[in-house]
């Protein structure tokens, strides 16, 4: 445990480094070495972990929020997002990348570099310490934002875990609106080709990402998953945005969240008639997509041509 201590002394003092902090008072550093041990990975523990503590002595009067994650900017991003849109200003941010082996002499912590592209990223064993210093006069209560960023630790982890299953079954709804509406199946295919970022899905048969946990999505989304069941039934096959005041509410994105519903009749022998089967989708479009020419988004890609040909 010595040898780990100093480890994790020298990991913390190079990401103070990185962030250009000033050098850490020493209480300030036991309390970091003392969290941050305590939430190493240890046999079969969750790949989340989180402390916090308050800090009074002397000049020191903070609040400390103590991470670990798996090694995804997507978490980052997502704490980073709630800050801002909470007006929150941290007076101290230490991030840094680690990976722990273990054998019979003793566990060695290395440190290593982020990785920028999370999408095909696999579980190599690395993961990310976050440290959030946060000022106890300017946020006297810290138990609303602990409360808030471990929901939001958690709903990223449920969108990241569910991403590949909710791009298949957006895959199953394109196929069913082929024939009944090519238009709409034509867009929902090109978002779905890493156009779309995926926070949760649910439909009559399942519920997945954020929308497996009613807690949590209440949490990061006060509201949204009563105003979804009261939604009025689809009319027509297609896809619709459906505005909802309690979307703009998100805890952590920092793009607008959007919900959308897709809609294909569905044949039933049983029935006298076509019976109406939908989807909805939270999430928001990528950072490309929201940049990309929409001449070439495939509702307007035709008539585009056409004026082409025209000219």
């Amino acid at each position: 445990m010595r040898h780990l201590r100093h480890q994790l002394i020298d990991l913390l003092d190079q990401a103070r480094s990185q962030h250009r902090m000033d050098t850490v008072p020493p209480r300030l550093m036991a309390a970091l070495v003392q969290d941050f041990l305590s939430l190493l990975p240890k046999g079969k523990s969750k790949s989340i972990a989180m402390h916090c503590r308050t800090l009074t002595h002397g000049n020191l009067h903070r609040h400390i929020f103590t991470i670990r994650c798996p090694d995804q900017a997507f978490y980052l991003d997502a704490i980073k997002g709630y800050m801002i849109r909470c007006g929150i200003q941290p007076i101290g941010q230490q991030t840094m990348v680690a990976r722990m082996e273990c054998g019979q002499d003793g566990c060695e912590l290395e440190l290593k570099q982020p990785e920028s592209d999370d999408s095909n990223r696999s579980d190599d064993g690395n993961f990310m310490f976050i440290a959030l210093h946060l000022s106890a006069t300017m946020s006297p209560d810290p138990e609303p934002v602990r409360l808030d960023i471990k929901a939001i630790l958690k709903a990223v982890s449920l969108s990241v875990r569910d991403f590949l299953s909710m791009r298949k079954a957006t895959a199953h709804s394109v196929a069913q609106l082929m024939a009944q509406a090519p238009y709409a199946a034509a867009l929902l295919d090109w978002m779905n080709d890493n156009h779309y970022l995926y926070f949760g899905l649910q439909n009559q048969n399942k519920r997945l990402g954020l929308m497996r946990n009613h807690r949590v999505l209440n949490r990061v989304a006060p509201g949204l998953a009563d105003d979804i069941d009261s939604i009025p039934a689809a009319a027509e096959a297609g896809i619709e945005w459906i505005n909802l005041c309690s979307s703009q509410h998100y805890l952590y994105s920092a793009a607008s969240i959007e919900v959308i519903r897709i809609s294909w009749l569905q044949a039933d022998a049983t029935a006298e008639k076509p019976q109406m089967a939908s989807t909805i989708i939270i999430g928001h479009f990528s950072r490309s997509a929201r940049y990309a020419n929409a001449s070439y988004l495939p509702v307007l890609a035709d008539k585009w041509r056409s004026l082409g040909n025209d000219a």
